[in-house]
């Protein structure tokens, strides 16, 4: 029986796939052919993944300014910063700022997509309430007593 594979040789080649973060001419790019032109096949058991997490997070908004809607950033996590959060939490994250250009026909356009990488998520309370021990208490009315300009505090 001749089912035409005998003359089929196959080459065990090894490419490195970047995603958009990494600095490549061709990130992004899947590659379905080899150098040679020769089809390339996935061996998906081979593979080595990262785990990645994309989020979106806004500012607060009783902080965002009066008549307008809260702003929001993108935010990139990975490896152990994965599932750290989860909707409704809120967060303060320490990252990189980065824009990523839009390439269009192999040319960047105008307009640039924001993003930041985050290097720490730390969770944070509902509400951050001040806490004054009684010592402190004593001091800011010792204080308000002295200045004639911060009767109204007293009165609080």
């Amino acid at each position: 029986m001749d089912t035409g594979l005998e003359d089929l040789e196959l080459r065990e080649s090894q490419r490195e796939y970047l995603d958009f973060l990494d600095d490549d001419q061709d990130q992004g790019i899947y590659h379905e052919k080899d150098e040679e032109n020769n089809p390339l096949e996935t061996e998906f058991g081979l593979c080595c993944y990262k785990d990645h997490q994309t989020l979106t997070i806004q500012e607060m908004p009783e902080k965002a300014p009066a008549g307008q809607l809260p702003r929001s950033v993108d935010i990139i996590a990975n490896d152990d910063l994965v599932d750290r959060v989860k909707p409704g939490d809120r967060v303060q994250i320490v990252g990189v700022y980065r824009c990523l250009p839009a390439k269009q026909g192999g040319f960047t356009s105008g307009t640039f997509r924001t993003i930041l990488l985050a290097n720490n998520v730390k969770l944070m309370s509902k509400e951050i309430v001040p806490t004054f021990s009684a010592d402190d208490v004593a001091k800011i009315k010792k204080f308000c007593k002295a200045h004639s300009k911060c009767q109204w505090f007293l009165q609080v």
